[in-house]
């Protein structure tokens, strides 16, 4: 085995620069700012949130950049103008998309982003054969890339670690204190520029010369026949077995099924696409029975699909999830057909239908964001009329109890729009604008948007692990508590936890006197003793309804209900004692009967002794 020389890994290196000066720009510009983000703290929020979208930008630039470089070579005939003008309208897009990001990073922008990588990284797979057959050589293309992918991401991979080993014996052994932040730079040097640059040199240039090629990597037809396909007929086999259990039971299928039925689907699709050159052979007649065979038994499968997204759709709308399965169903439904009834067979199709669907739900009005923003807010409209919440247009808080259903799903929503989409579409339902209604009490202080939507439409606030028959409730006296002890002769402090079984009993020494609290979990009873004589008993049970009664009336959210002090006290007397007990915080379950088990408890108790 010859290794190359320094001189020959310099000189592939400076032409792999000059054959792509703008991808490898790319990933310099992408790769130094990365790493000069890993210099800034959270106190510098604004700039790094700034400089994350740059990255995003080369991140995108890289593989839109590469399609337009390989497309120039593969038609000289545009010449040099043409391809400089294809260059200028890409940079125009990618400052466009930088000037469209928000200015602060949304959900929405994260999913775009990724949506639109994995379109233009499709566009990589075909950009050089826009307008030319070749079908076998669009094969052996991207079958280079991919290896030549999987060979970078090694080499990137062995030559991190063997560094990074390096770095920490310098660290342990010299006794060279190396910062830690240096080991994440060095893995993104590695990712963005080695690997990089690494990738392009191996990418093939004549084209053309590709269609006479007619080598099949042997480990890959073993890969493909031996792994992929038996994993594709096991998930065969376990969807048709749910299908049949379906029918069985006769039951509406789950939604997560959607995202096997689609991993199944993608598998499969991979399989065929690996073995599609060594389909004529002789020997292997059989790869054309499975294609023929796989695409007919999608059918059963689509059909399941789309009754679990239906259900889903129909129940709560159309989110960002629930849109792009939709359309991933309705393209597998065209590709199923068109490889069944089509004599062509063009694998190309594949890569340039996706990414065709990958940009059109990034943008516009047929968009993944503004259909979902679409659906979402005409569900909260039908559910905040139905409440009647919302009246001739406009917000009214609610005057009757709302349903607890109903109740969870405007919280959905009103939860799913602040993170994805904002309240803008929200604003003629309001007299006041957003910006009023979201100004902050205090100068810099924090405003919780979806409890002030809530809030204004009188809803309680909950999540839907609260929609059961048993719950949770934690409240706790709001902060900065003053406790006035005025009438009363001590102050205990008093806290504990509890369990089904074991009663709680805590001893304390008031005066002259001996006290213990016992606390009973059953019923919630509190008993008093004072050198083994009960001085007083009592029950919280009545109580605890109260702070509860009081909570919902606030609409306060179970799972942390801040309250006034004065509605976390209770007060108990005899003729021989008065005890006062002040709540500073307690969590209870409520079961379907309505009754309290105290699980947790802090509290002052005031007592005073009247004779």
């Amino acid at each position: 085995m010859k290794f190359p020389s320094i001189q020959s890994l310099v000189k592939n290196a400076l032409s792999t620069l000059l054959r792509f000066p703008l991808p490898i720009a790319a990933s310099f510009i992408g790769t130094a700012v990365a790493i000069y983000l890993t210099r800034l703290g959270y106190e510098q929020k604004e700039l790094t949130e700034q400089l994350g979208k740059i990255v995003m930008v080369c991140s995108l630039a890289l593989p839109l950049l590469f399609s337009i470089n390989v497309f120039a070579e593969n038609n000289v005939e545009l010449g040099q103008q043409k391809k400089i003008g294809l260059i200028s309208i890409a940079i125009i897009l990618l400052v466009l998309y930088y000037v469209s990001l928000s200015g602060k990073l949304e959900v929405t922008e994260f999913i775009r982003f990724f949506v639109l990588n994995i379109g233009l990284h499709l566009l990589v797979a075909y950009a050089a054969f826009i307008g030319k057959e070749q079908i076998n050589a669009y094969w052996q293309f991207n079958k280079t890339l991919f290896l030549r992918f999987l060979t970078s991401v090694l080499y990137s991979g062995v030559l991190y670690l063997g560094l990074v080993l390096a770095m920490v014996a310098v660290d342990n052994l010299l006794g060279i204190k190396i910062n830690e932040k240096w080991y994440l730079r060095l893995w993104i040097f590695m990712a963005g520029i080695f690997n990089t640059w690494f990738f392009l040199a191996g990418v093939p240039k004549d084209i053309s010369s590709l269609e006479e090629n007619n080598e099949y990597p042997k480990g890959l037809k073993i890969f493909t026949q031996f792994v992929l396909l038996p994993l594709v007929t096991l998930y065969l086999g376990i969807l048709y077995a749910y299908s049949g259990k379906i029918l069985v039971l006769w039951s509406l299928p789950k939604g997560w099924v959607s995202y096997l039925i689609l991993g199944f689907s993608i598998l499969g699709i991979l399989s065929i696409l690996l073995i599609y050159p060594i389909r004529e052979k002789e020997e292997n007649s059989w790869i054309k029975v499975f294609s023929r065979w796989f695409y007919r038994a999608l059918f059963p499968l689509i059909i399941l699909l789309g009754v679990a997204i239906g259900k889903r759709v129909m129940e709560y709308g159309i989110t960002e999830n629930r849109y792009f399965i939709l359309i991933l169903a309705m393209w597998l439904t065209s590709v199923a057909i068109y490889f069944l009834v089509s004599k062509n067979k063009n694998i190309k199709l594949i890569p340039i239908t996706l990414s065709v669907l990958a940009f059109v739900s990034c943008f516009g009005p047929l968009s993944a964001f503004s259909v979902s923003l679409r659906s979402q807010v005409k569900q909260l409209e039908n559910l905040l009329t139905d409440t009647r919440i919302l009246v001739n247009g406009k917000i009214q808080k609610a005057k009757e109890k709302i349903d607890k259903e109903k109740s969870v799903q405007i919280n959905s929503i009103v939860r799913y729009l602040d993170k994805s989409h904002g309240y803008n579409a929200l604003q003629p339902w309001f007299d006041k604008s957003m910006e009023e209604l979201f100004k902050p009490k205090e100068k810099d202080g924090y405003v919780n948007k979806p409890t002030v939507i809530l809030s204004a439409m009188g809803v309680k606030e909950m999540y839907e692990w609260e929609n059961e028959e048993r719950n949770n409730f934690y409240a706790s006296a709001n902060y900065q508590r003053v406790v006035d002890i005025s009438g009363y002769d001590y102050m205990v402090v008093y806290n504990g936890s509890y369990t089904d079984t074991v009663n709680n009993i805590s001893g304390y020494k008031i005066g002259t006197d001996s006290i213990t609290i016992n606390y009973k979990q059953k019923n919630n009873w509190f008993t008093i003793q004072s050198n083994n004589k009960t001085l007083i008993d009592f029950s919280i049970q009545s109580f605890l309804t109260s702070v509860k009664n009081y909570a919902d009336s606030i609409n306060a959210p179970d799972y942390n209900a801040q309250l006034p002090i004065e509605k976390m006290s209770f007060v108990a007397q005899n003729d021989s004692v008065m005890v006062k007990v002040v709540f500073k915080n307690f969590s209870c379950d409520i079961d379907s009967t309505d009754a309290y088990i105290i699980s947790y408890g802090d509290a002052d108790l005031l007592y005073k002794k009247k004779r």
